[in-house]
Formats: structure tokens, sequence, C-alpha cells
């Protein structure tokens, strides 16, 4: 430990000899899961999924503008 220049003095008076105080507590740590859930990535699942809907979706009303002027 580095030396800070403090010395300890006796005293009857508390305002006149400071007390310093450490308190330690415990770390809390959070619940941890027994089972690793499967992750998707979003990426290459969700986004060709969507892009499935989309195309369906304008082939339909490309179909639905045709026969319906």
């Amino acid at each position: 430990m580095s030396d800070t220049g403090y010395k300890l003095q006796e005293g009857s008076d508390a305002q006149e000899v400071p007390v310093r105080l450490l308190v330690v507590q415990e770390d809390e740590r959070p619940g941890v899961r027994l089972h690793d859930e499967e992750m998707v990535m979003t990426y290459p699942h969700l986004m060709v999924k969507e892009l499935i809907a989309f195309v369906g979706l304008s082939i339909l009303l490309v179909n639905i503008s045709l026969l319906f002027n």
C-alpha cells in the first residue's frame, strides 16, 4: 500500500479525530438460466421469410390489378 501521510491519533472527541470506515459487500449476481435457448439470427432467417411474403403479396396484387381494371 502507498503511504498517504495519515497518522493514527487517539482522542475522546470524534470530531477532532476522523474515523474512516470501509464496508465491503458481497457481489449480487443475477440468476443464470440452466438451459441455453435456441438462437435464431435475424438477418438470414427473418429477412428471407419477409422477402418471400413481399414477393407473394406483389404477385397477388399484380394479378388482381390485371384481372380487375
